[in-house]
């Protein structure tokens, strides 16, 4: 019993990691953008080309990421991911050909995708769709998140190159090959213990729903780490003289407060209602930093606001699934596929627009998907309340 539940922590732990590193990755791409765009004179378009290019490789494995570990394993899954991160991000941080970003990152993506699939599988099997302990997972997501960028703003306004910040991230992923090798991940289980409904999930109208949660959600947090920086600087020369990266610490940093608030919580918050009031919280933090983004204190209480609205959607996202879905390979990868078409999509058409119209109303067009997710959440809600309501009436 001793050595199992030894087994089950070393394979939470190993699972933080790869996700604190996963998250060093992303986001560090994130926020190397403005430096890329300014020392390549690259337009919107093409720095939302760039972030586009990640999230397709984090939307093909996403799609295919839980179907290749079930048969070269898991262990070994991880151990090939923590590779394409090292050499990914090392070489994107030595190659002086800016037309070799774009392969890059996509192989990037590849280990993004590949590593959410398989942690957020794992801890839902571990833990039996534990809210509170995806929560922590993403937490360590978030710490990265608050880290990285830092990083790329200390180092950049020391007039340091943003490459330094890649080639952290490379040791990282080579660190987690080699751990990958030495702590095993737990098998798939024979059974379904995560999962209670025994209707088909495609006949579950809460899969949908969190299929529209997370395609816009990922979509849109995505969009706004990779654009956040951009906008502020544009806008408040406050956020020129000091780092705006910042900013996107500062959105993780209170997205890692929330993530920890709502996994101590733990049940005592409905799923269905946090997920509704975190998707407002989200949007209206959004509107607030779009519209006063000249105002400072403005912009900052907004993009606080925003990280915490943003904080607990995704973990709960994939608890509340777990809880109505038959646990199957399928399954799974049409849920993490949604929030990586959302990841490949939203920014692009973000930079697009913003081309076309100006980065701000790049930026409002992401209120319109927010909005969506407001719509669906409510939907969700009401449904979740009419069960109840049905439930006790039997």
């Amino acid at each position: 019993m001793k050595a199992a539940q030894d087994s089950k922590r070393s394979a939470y732990l190993l699972v933080l990691y790869s996700y604190f590193t996963d998250g060093a990755m992303a986001l560090t791409v994130n926020a190397v953008l403005k430096s890329i765009l300014a020392e390549y004179q690259w337009t919107d378009g093409q720095g939302g080309l760039l972030i586009a290019c990640m999230s397709a490789g984090l939307l093909v494995s996403s799609l295919i990421g839980n179907s290749v570990m079930e048969r070269l394993g898991r262990s070994r899954t991880m151990t090939m991911l923590g590779l394409f991160i090292c050499v990914s991000m090392g070489l994107f941080s030595l190659s002086p050909w800016p037309v070799t970003f774009y392969p890059l990152v996509f192989v990037a993506g590849l280990a993004w995708g590949g590593i959410n699939s398989l942690d957020n599988t794992i801890v839902n099997e571990l833990y039996d769709g534990s809210a509170s302990r995806l929560n922590i997972m993403h937490a360590c997501f978030a710490c990265s998140a608050v880290l990285f960028p830092l990083l790329v703003g200390f180092i950049t306004m020391q007039g340091g190159s943003w490459r330094v910040v890649p080639r952290l991230v490379a040791v990282l992923g080579a660190i987690l090959a080699v751990l990958s090798c030495r702590i095993p991940l737990p098998k798939r289980p024979e059974a379904n213990t995560v999962g209670t409904s025994t209707v088909p999930f495609w006949r579950e109208p809460r899969f949908y729903f969190s299929l529209l949660t997370l395609f816009t959600y990922v979509g849109c947090e995505s969009a706004a780490s990779a654009w956040l920086s951009s906008y502020l600087s544009r806008s408040n020369a406050f956020f020129q003289a000091v780092p705006s990266e910042t900013m996107v610490s500062l959105m993780w940093l209170l997205m890692i407060v929330g993530r920890l608030f709502f996994a101590a919580v733990g049940t005592k918050v409905p799923k269905a209602l946090l997920l509704a009031g975190e998707s407002v919280a989200f949007l209206l933090g959004m509107l607030g930093m779009i519209t006063f983004a000249g105002n400072t204190a403005a912009a900052i209480t907004s993009v606080a606001f925003m990280g915490l609205g943003m904080s607990a959607i995704y973990g709960t996202t994939v608890a509340s699934y777990a809880r109505y879905v038959s646990c199957s390979t399928l399954s799974a990868e049409l849920l993490f596929g949604a929030g990586g078409l959302g990841s490949t999509l939203i920014p692009a058409l973000a930079g697009s627009i913003s081309d076309r119209a100006g980065l701000q109303t790049g930026m409002f067009s992401l209120c319109g998907f927010l909005l969506v997710l407001v719509l669906t959440s409510f939907a969700n809600l009401c449904m979740e309340k009419r069960s109840a309501v049905h439930e006790k009436a039997c």
